[in-house]
């Protein structure tokens, strides 16, 4: 071959198999000579070797590997690093003087290498001259280093050993006395002694997984174990593997990724299956662990662990599980020692399917009565209740129970009977939240008031509880019935009754507010129950909603003699209506004016005149002059009289802007009304009536806007045009 002289006086040789040139049909080759202390890169084709590019070396090369256009040289001081593009090198490290081997180098990763080192490393080196892994301590004096991924094989001469280029330990060992050479080819490692070459034959992945787990190399046979159903069944023996040594989090990882039936792993943990389960472990086994108690103890319990595993199970397959209700089940029991408060939650979930009987059994073998209610509650509401107003009345006890107010809330969604039967355990406990019970959000008047009368007569042995359902028919749902607002009032009559005198001026003032502001009571009855009370003021709205205003205001005045009471009650009376509130403002003035007795005259006297004076502009002027005594001096209601005559001038003003207003708008009508009529109505001899198809010979003619013509007897509706149906309308 053209060339092959270049080849004379080689130290080292090596291929670049990442070069950079453009010919995809040449091999690149880095060659050493010896005496010239020289590197040429060589273009090897098919029928010549050229040199591409030379380089001086400050020394001889003993050994090299190239990757891109970067040579890892050892010379006989040091290794080095050449750039063989742009004429640059790096020193790395001087060899180790008391080494006897030669040095070998390795390529191992894109621009990385792996060199001898001192103390016989096995040290990483890139291009850059920095380390980029941990280095390896060799076993032993190797002669020959190959690198196919993940492993490093290193060839000495009683010895071939492979290291993980991973974790930077040895994997496995394998003797071979003589060695020479290694070597891999088209996916074999060959060995040469002197006297023969041998080829290593490859143990199945499964075999090489098998003897690892045997010897404890979890890790190493996780990495071997490939994509089918013999690597999930590696990773299952992993993942119980580490669950015995109490490493739970790589533990559930490979349970999770081996796809391992989750009934394997519950059958380790006592009573976790139902007591019905058909399951038989796996055969042959995956581990030789007897229970959940036989493995190693750590910080986080197993049923922590059990609860993280079968949500991650739940979450990846949700209900495609074949063992589902078993799962959910499972999951159901462990939450109850781990995290009780979860329980209630996964119950409710829709998506759970639970094996019921067997979890009957456990929550009443754990004496888990809430839990068991809230498991009954979807399919036997009854049974649910039944259990928890036991635990209310101290029957049963359960720490998990939430209280009255939760069962209260349960009881309101449940059939008007089943409200009824267990209503009194609710009210015994809380008088509040028992009342809540009856109190339905759509709650109708007309079809409900039989449960309301129900409702009633039950409360009827609660007071306050009765109190807050009136209350709700009332003042929230604003019934009209007149008996709801009267039973009202009576209970809180009752209640001013019985109540201390720190307590009776706020209940009077639910009692007034209510006959204030309601239009539905039973004035009547209330006076009577109020004849042997001193609720004087109540007494005189009641008299005012029967009309009775002169004797609601004789007992504010001459009874209670609380005057700024009776000017309230005009007002609150008539309700902000300027009539109603001038008559009665008047009648109180009449009964100053009139007092009964003739020592009060003078004090009912000034109490007229600041009354004129002080409600002016809401009293009737012209009717109040009238009333006045002449002996009066008119200077002492100066001020009223003032306000008389600007409301009367006033008064006088707005009146005739009304009146022109009204004559301007009759006018308007008045010339609308000429417009509409000032054309004539043509009847010809051949017109008739839209309605009876008859002439207008007699009874005259009436015309809708549209100019459709009928007999005036024959109008049905004077807005609607019965030919067309055009409906008109007064434009105002």
């Amino acid at each position: 071959m053209a060339g092959s002289n270049k080849l004379k006086g080689v130290s080292a040789v090596c291929i670049n198999n990442n070069p950079v040139m453009d010919n995809p049909f040449s091999v690149e080759v880095c060659v050493a000579k010896k005496k010239q202390c020289q590197l040429a890169l060589l273009s090897l084709t098919e029928d010549k070797l050229s040199v591409s590019k030379t380089r001086e070396c400050s020394h001889p090369v003993l050994a090299m590997a190239m990757d891109g256009v970067y040579v890892c040289a050892a010379l006989t001081t040091q290794y080095i690093v050449y750039n063989m593009e742009n004429m640059t090198d790096t020193e790395l490290f001087p060899l180790d003087p008391q080494s006897e081997l030669l040095p070998t180098i390795t390529k191992v990763d894109r621009e990385e290498f792996l060199v001898l080192g001192p103390g016989n490393l096995g040290m990483f080196v890139k291009a850059t001259g920095i380390a980029g892994r941990p280095p390896i301590q060799w076993s032993t004096n190797f002669s020959n280093i190959i690198y196919t991924h993940p492993y490093i094989i290193g060839q000495g001469s009683e010895l071939v050993a492979v290291y993980s280029i991973r974790d930077q330990v040895l994997k496995q060992g394998l003797g071979y006395s003589g060695g020479r050479f290694v070597g891999f080819f088209d996916g074999n490692i060959l060995l040469a002694s002197s006297n023969n070459i041998d080829c290593v034959a490859p143990v199945p992945w499964e075999q090489q997984a098998s003897s690892l787990l045997e010897s404890g190399q979890v890790e190493e046979a996780v990495l071997l174990a490939k994509d089918t159903e013999e690597g999930n069944r590696v990773r299952q023996k992993a993942g119980f593997m580490y669950l015995k040594d109490g490493n739970f989090m790589k533990a559930e990882e490979m349970l999770l990724k081996g796809r391992t039936d989750v009934r394997e792993v519950l059958s380790l943990f006592p009573g976790m299956l139902p007591v019905r389960s058909k399951f038989v472990r796996s055969i042959p086994p995956l581990h030789t662990i007897p229970d959940i108690t036989s493995i190693k103890q750590t910080e986080i319990s197993p049923n922590q662990f059990l609860v993280s595993y079968l949500q991650s199970v739940i979450n990846i397959e949700g209900n495609s599980l074949d063992s589902c209700a078993e799962v959910h089940t499972a999951m159901v029991k462990v939450l109850c020692d781990v995290s009780p408060t979860e329980v209630v939650v996964f119950l409710k979930d829709e998506n759970t399917v639970l094996d019921e009987e067997d979890l009957v059994e456990f929550f009443t073998s754990k004496s888990l009565h809430h839990f068991l209610a809230t498991l009954l509650w979807k399919n036997n509401a009854e049974s649910a209740l039944k259990i928890w107003s036991q635990i209310i009345t101290g029957e049963l006890s359960d720490e998990y129970f939430p209280g009255v107010e939760f069962f209260s809330r349960q009881l309101s969604l449940c059939p008007e009977d089943l409200v009824y039967q267990y209503c009194d355990i609710a009210l015994q406990k809380d008088t509040t939240m028992g009342a809540k019970l009856f109190m339905k959000p759509q709650l109708d008047f007309e079809s409900d008031n039989q449960y309301i009368d129900n409702a009633l007569n039950i409360l009827s042995k609660y007071p306050e509880a009765r109190i807050s359902f009136l209350e709700f028919l009332v003042l929230e749902r604003n019934s009209e019935v007149e008996k709801h607002h009267t039973q009202l009032a009576m209970a809180f009559i009752s209640k001013v009754k019985t109540a201390s005198e720190s307590q009776s001026q706020c209940q009077s003032q639910n009692l007034s507010k209510l006959i204030l502001t309601s239009k539905h009571l039973n004035a009547k009855f209330l006076l009577q129950n109020l004849k042997d009370t001193d609720l004087n003021y109540e007494k005189a709205i009641l008299h005012g909603k029967l009309g009775e205003h002169e004797r609601a205001l004789d007992i504010l005045v001459n009874k209670l003699k609380d005057y700024q009471l009776a000017e309230n009650y005009c007002y609150d009376i008539s309700a902000n209506q300027a009539e109603s509130k001038a008559k009665l403002l008047f009648l109180l003035l009449n009964i100053y004016m009139n007092p009964t007795s003739q020592l009060e005259k003078d004090k009912f006297t000034t109490l007229a005149v600041d009354l004129i004076n002080n409600r002016a502009e809401d009293l009737n002027g012209s009717k109040v002059i009238s009333i006045l005594p002449e002996t009066w001096n008119i200077s002492i209601i100066l001020p009223a009289l003032r306000k008389f005559s600007r409301n009367l001038i006033h008064t006088q003003r707005m009146t005739k802007i009304t009146k022109h207003l009204y004559k301007g708008e009759n006018i308007q009508l008045h010339n609308k009304y000429v417009n509409t009529t000032k054309d004539p109505i043509f009847v010809m001899p051949n017109n008739y009536c839209v309605v009876c198809q008859k002439p207008f010979s007699t009874g005259g003619v009436a015309r809708y806007p549209n100019g459709v013509m009928l007999h005036p007897d024959c109008v049905k509706d004077a807005q609607v045009c019965p030919l067309t149906g055009e409906v008109f309308r007064i434009k105002h």
